[in-house]
C-alpha cells in the first residue's frame, strides 16, 4: 500500500481524523491497538519489544485482544513508519497491580449490571476510579460485588478489578517524562496531536482534566516535538457543524475537513525532517556535533 505511513497511538478521536486521508490513499494508516493514557502506550511498547510480559487474563482490559497472538509485525509498523502520531487523552491513568488498564475495556463488564445500576457503576468508573477518589470507589465496589451477576464473564478477574483497580493522576513532570520516553524508544519521528474533550457551546475547547490541554501544549514546547491542535479548526468550521450533539466526538462531514488539515501537518513535519537532515549530511560541521 502507497501513502504516508503514520501510526496513531491514541484512540477514536485521532482515528477518525485519520480516515479520510486513509481513504483516498494518501496516509497508509498502520492502527496500533487503542490507548487513552501515555502509560498504557509506554506499557503496549515495552510489551511489543518482548521487554515486559502482561498475564493472558489481562489482555482485554490492556488493550489486547482476548486470543492476542505476538507478532513481528506488531513492532514493525511503528519501525517501519515515516511518523508517529501520540494523542494522550487523559492524565488520569488506570492500574491494577503494576499492569495500566484500558479504561474502555471496563464498559464490557460495567454494562453487564444493567442500565438500572448505572448509578452504582458510575460512582465505581466515574468519580471513584477516574476521579481518583479512593473511599468512594472502595464504597462503590463494595456495593457491586453484592450486585455481581452469577453469568457475567471473567467473573472472578471481575471481582478482582472492581476491588483493585486504581486510578492515578500524572502531575505535570511526569507527564512529560513519559511523552519523552515514548520519543526515545520509537525509532520513528514523532509529532503529538492535542486531545480534547469537549468543546463549550461557543467552540472554546473543555478539557478534561482541566490542565490536560496545557499540559500537552506545554510538553510540546518543552520537549521541542509538533504539535496539532485542532481547536482553532473546530472554531472557524463552527462547533455545532464540526461536533456531534454532544461536542465530543468529530461529525462524518468534518472528518475531511479536519482530515485535510492533519495531513498537511503530517507531511509538513516528515518534510521538515528530511531537510533538516539532508542539510546536517551536507554541512560538515553540523554533521560533526
Amino acid at each position: 500500500m502507497t501513502g504516508t505511513r503514520v501510526v496513531p497511538i491514541g484512540a477514536c478521536q485521532l482515528d477518525r481524523a485519520l480516515s479520510s486521508s486513509e481513504k483516498d490513499g494518501r496516509m497508509n494508516v498502520r492502527r496500533w491497538i487503542w490507548c487513552y493514557t501515555t502509560v498504557e502506550a509506554l506499557q503496549q511498547i515495552r510489551f511489543f519489544q518482548g521487554a515486559i510480559e502482561i498475564p493472558e487474563r489481562l489482555y482485554p482490559y490492556c488493550g489486547l485482544p482476548r486470543e492476542f497472538e505476538y507478532s513481528a509485525v506488531h513492532w514493525s509498523k511503528i519501525n517501519e513508519a515515516d511518523l508517529v502520531l501520540v494523542e494522550p487523552n487523559s492524565i488520569i491513568c488506570t492500574y491494577f497491580e503494576s499492569y495500566a488498564l484500558n479504561r474502555a475495556s471496563f464498559h464490557g463488564f460495567l454494562d453487564a449490571f444493567g442500565s438500572e445500576k448505572r448509578r452504582e457503576t458510575n460512582d465505581w468508573l466515574l468519580h471513584g476510579v477516574l476521579g481518583c477518589n479512593e473511599d468512594r470507589r472502595r464504597e462503590a465496589a463494595n456495593r457491586l460485588l453484592q450486585l455481581l451477576p452469577p453469568d457475567i464473564e471473567d467473573r472472578e478477574i471481575v471481582r478482582e478489578l472492581l476491588v483493585e483497580t486504581r486510578g492515578r493522576r500524572q502531575d505535570f513532570e511526569e507527564y512529560v517524562a513519559s511523552i519523552a520516553e515514548i520519543r526515545d524508544m520509537v525509532p520513528s519521528p514523532m509529532a503529538l496531536v492535542a486531545y480534547i474533550h469537549q468543546y463549550l457551546p461557543d467552540g472554546r475547547p473543555l478539557p478534561w482534566p482541566p490542565e490536560h490541554l496545557e499540559y500537552t501544549i506545554e510538553a510540546a514546547r518543552r520537549l521541542d516535538l509538533p504539535i496539532f491542535n485542532p481547536a482553532d479548526i473546530v472554531a472557524k468550521f463552527g462547533v455545532d457543524k464540526a461536533m456531534n450533539e454532544a461536542r465530543t466526538l468529530y461529525r462524518d462531514e468534518f472528518c475531511p475537513v479536519i482530515g485535510d488539515h492533519l495531513y498537511a501537518f503530517v507531511r509538513d513535519v516528515i518534510d521538515r525532517k528530511a531537510a533538516t537532515f539532508i542539510e546536517r549530511s551536507t554541512d560538515p560541521a553540523a554533521a560533526a556535533k
